[in-house]
């Protein structure tokens, strides 16, 4: 695993390859820069959200997103 620097200047691990992402909620927006919820290859959930002013460490960070698209999200994944 390698580092690049994030929005915020810190150190972000870079995982190779990078996960292969399907959409299970939100992004309708139409320019991808709306809240979505992901599923990835690796077996876990990405989340595309609003940046959140928190101190966080080195290759993470805390999004936003609607309680609705995070409501979508459960229903798809049948929880």
């Amino acid at each position: 695993m390698s580092a690049h620097r994030s929005a915020q200047g810190k150190a972000a691990p870079i995982m190779s390859p990078p996960p292969r992402l399907i959409r299970i909620a939100g992004g309708d927006c139409g320019r991808d820069d709306c809240p979505t919820v992901f599923t990835t290859d690796r077996g876990t959930v990405a989340i595309q959200g609003y940046d959140v002013d928190k101190k966080t460490p080195a290759g993470e960070s805390v999004v936003e997103i609607p309680v609705g698209v995070l409501k979508e999200a459960v229903r798809a994944l049948g929880w």
